[in-house]
């Protein structure tokens, strides 16, 4: 399926000249990230990723100096002729190689380490004139340069004495090794028919695609290969408008599947509006509309829902997911641990039971009798709303018609995972919802096969957020602080860090991440006697529940807790 003119862009780097297995592997190294490279059977680099290898700096060899001219630590081009050589005794290889060299203003000693076989005395035979090119070096007082990048016949001085990029490097591969590798690439790769506007290449005064590849490894100046420079600013271009449109393009393939038209059912809707003991914002009100919309064309709507904590995210989860048992179908919310799950279906049932729906939890800390009942219920058709953890995608879970599927705190989840619970229904609608702070730019970037809404307004009532960071050797100020909340009546949270992240539910809580907050718990009891409370993964069901709910009945006003 890839177009003709792309295929030299595809062919390995061991098809150039002088590239054997050796150098194929430092590549490798090089132009694939560790992960990758650790893979078993990974094919060989590409001439593509060779060409987009791009220059860090630039070597200038345009300007010859003589040797008392050389500044050590500086880079130096020389014109000079070959003296003498001055190989090792035999009995002491490890010795260096020394060339013995002259221009008009004095001597310049070359040296070179491990040398093999004759390959210097071919290279730079008694009586001849090189081009050297390297960092100039003081050895004894004498000017010296260590293994020179250049040496060539004094004929092809235009061929060298240029501006020369210079590249990120890995063991076992040079400079020039890899320069020439990327420069035959360029010659193998064709120019690709240009895709930007005229007018809009003039004003930016960018150069065609090829070319602007051509320059950045061939640079004119310093400004070619500069971040703010317009050659790169042409290719980072490209880069963004490549990635928006196959963004685009997966969106149109997701959005163009056929799902279940749910129809926006009026009754449905006012039963539980009128539950409601607040109005939604109008912010919320245009969430809700777009998604009724979405739902209603016979296409799957894949959208994210973003919004901080305490925005009204869950009551536009319930709204949705009602009017698809309107329909005659069902609906889930998955959440990535027991107690949220748990706490989003004491938040929903008094709302599914105005609306006349049945609700049910499905979580892998029920006890297996209760969990198989639930699942009986849902594939029969009995439980409208089922709210779960990751128990809800797992073998034997089936739904009698999924037609809308809720995922809460979406980044705790992989994609592979929301693909299984997908695969329970018919291409059904998905609504992810998160509280994480992700720009817009981001979000599009990350979520390109998603509809993005943001939910920016509070609720009435709700209080500004401020957000503070103190470091912890004010930790003891930060207790008195929590002294002052305590007196006034108020409550806290005081959450421990999350060093490991959890693999399933919460059961992945590492024995550090128990430790801390049992720890704070310890410290903060001894300042607060009796109005500290803890919760963590690892508590028993009924241990946690009861924590939770001292907490939230005022027996007690803080409560330690991971971030379960």
């Amino acid at each position: 399926m890839r177009p003709t003119v792309l295929e030299p862009w595809f062919a390995p780097v061991g098809t150039l000249k002088y590239i054997g297995p050796a150098t194929t592997t430092a590549l490798l190294r090089l132009l694939r990230p560790a992960r990758e490279v650790e893979q078993v059977a990974l094919r060989d680099p590409i001439l593509r990723d060779l060409v987009f290898h791009l220059p860090t700096g630039v070597l200038d060899r345009r300007i010859t100096i003589t040797t008392d001219q050389m500044e050590t630590g500086s880079y130096a081009t020389l014109s000079v002729e070959v003296i003498e050589h001055v190989p090792p005794p035999r009995t002491r290889n490890r010795l260096p190689y020394r060339i013995v060299t002259r221009d008009a203003s004095g001597i310049l000693i070359l040296t070179f380490f491990h040398v093999k076989d004759n390959y210097l005395l071919r290279q730079m035979p008694v009586g001849a004139r090189r081009i050297v090119c390297g960092t100039a070096e003081m050895y004894d007082g004498q000017p010296s340069m260590v293994h020179p990048d250049i040496m060539v016949p004094v004929e092809k001085a235009p061929e060298v004495l240029t501006l020369a990029p210079t590249y990120p490097l890995t063991a076992g591969l040079s400079q020039r090794t890899l320069h020439k590798a990327i420069v035959q690439a360029l010659g193998r790769i064709k120019p690709l028919p240009e895709w930007l506007d005229d007018a809009f290449m003039r004003e930016q005064q960018f150069s065609a695609f090829h070319e602007s590849i051509r320059r950045l490894h061939h640079p004119d100046t310093q400004q070619d290969i500069a971040p703010e420079g317009v050659v790169r600013r042409r290719l980072a271009y490209d880069d963004l408008l490549a990635n928006q449109l196959a963004l685009a393009l997966a969106r149109g393939l997701v959005q163009r599947q056929k799902s279940y038209t749910i129809a926006h059912n009026e009754a449905m809707e006012k039963r539980w509006r009128t539950a409601l003991p607040f109005r939604l914002t109008k912010g919320q009100e245009q969430v809700l509309a777009d998604v009724r919309a979405d739902m209603a064309a016979g296409q799957r709507m894949v959208r994210l829902l973003q919004g901080d904590v305490g925005s009204g995210k869950t009551i536009l989860a319930f709204a949705a997911m009602a009017q698809a048992v309107a329909s005659g179908h069902q609906a889930c919310l998955m959440a990535p641990t027991d107690l949220l799950a748990r706490q989003h279906l004491e938040s929903l049932t008094p709302l599914a039971k105005a609306a006349g729906l049945t609700i049910a939890l499905l979580s892998g800390k029920m006890k297996k009798p209760q969990q198989a009942k639930v699942r009986a219920a849902m594939k029969a058709g009995e439980v409208d709303i089922t709210v779960g953890t990751h128990a809800l995608f797992q073998d034997g879970v089936a739904f009698k018609s999924l037609a809308l599927m809720v995922i809460d705190e979406q980044h705790r989840f992989g994609v592979g995972q929301r693909m299984k619970l997908a695969a329970k229904g018919r291409a059904p609608h998905l609504l992810q919802m998160t509280a994480t702070p992700i720009p817009r730019s981001l979000c599009m970037t990350l979520y390109g096969d998603m509809d993005v809404s943001s939910l920016t307004e509070r609720p009435p009532g709700r209080k500004p957020i401020d957000t503070l960071a103190v470091p912890f050797a004010r930790a003891v100020e930060v207790v008195e602080g929590l002294a002052r909340v305590l007196k006034s009546g108020e409550k806290a949270y005081w959450v421990c860090p999350l060093i490991e992240a959890p693999s399933e539910e919460d059961k992945a809580e590492s024995a550090l991440d128990l430790a801390a907050a049992e720890e704070r718990h310890a410290e903060l009891s001894k300042r607060f006697p009796g109005k500290v409370g803890l919760v963590h993964g690892r508590m028993k069901l009924v241990e946690r529940e009861r924590g939770m709910q001292a907490f939230a009945y005022g027996e007690v006003d803080l409560l330690v807790a991971t971030t379960v």
